[in-house]
């Protein structure tokens, strides 16, 4: 794979999400980024569900993908580079199998409960990642500087999952800083990629 293509994948990944919850959330003027999670613009049988589950879960999703065999190859670091894989790959599985209507059904559909467990393992193990990132960072001159940055995001993150279940009338707004540290997180690292030669 040529290292560009790979780092670029990292670049768009982060902004094609922001852009699909963005949009297609404006398209539903009954929806709340408050108060609903995100999977709700990709529920079963809502007036978003395609767009939001193909465009928005499963392509950013598979996305990550190449960008973590980049990161690699350029850092060696296996642990980290499969925590970003598999975050991207469980995004994947959370949009082939979407949540019920309003995603609060009494008796969820088995689909509702695959989406609702890789949903979570999957902020999980990018939260994971940027640990781990932090580490590898602190060995690297030319990105010491994203070592506490990492960490800060990871915790932060990880900070607005509990946050949700704290106070649920916000939560659709703690899912979107969650996330949206995450992806910031993706952007920054493969920015940072892209301004330096990658070895191959």
């Amino acid at each position: 794979m040529n290292p560009r293509a790979g780092i670029a994948c990292g670049l768009a990944a982060p902004l094609l999400w922001a852009a699909c919850i963005a949009g297609f959330g404006a398209l539903r003027p009954d929806y709340s980024p408050i108060t609903q999670f995100i999977s709700e613009l990709g529920e079963r049988g809502g007036p978003t569900e395609f767009p939001m589950r193909y465009g928005g879960f499963v392509f950013t999703g598979a996305l990550y993908v190449p960008f973590a065999l980049v990161m690699y190859r350029r850092f060696g670091a296996v642990a980290a580079a499969a925590l970003v894989a598999l975050g991207g790959m469980l995004r994947v599985v959370a949009g082939v199998y979407p949540c019920d209507l309003h995603c609060g059904a009494p008796l969820p559909s088995p689909d509702q409960i695959i989406h609702n467990l890789a949903a979570r393992a999957g902020f999980l193990a990018l939260i994971a990642a940027t640990l781990l990132g932090a580490r590898l960072f602190r060995r690297e001159p030319a990105y010491r500087s994203l070592a506490a940055y990492s960490s800060a995001s990871g915790l932060a993150s990880f900070a607005c999952l509990v946050l949700i279940g704290i106070d649920p009338p916000h939560q659709g707004l703690f899912q979107r800083l969650s996330t949206g540290i995450l992806s910031l997180w993706v952007f920054v690292v493969a920015a940072t990629m892209w301004r330096e030669p990658v070895r191959t």
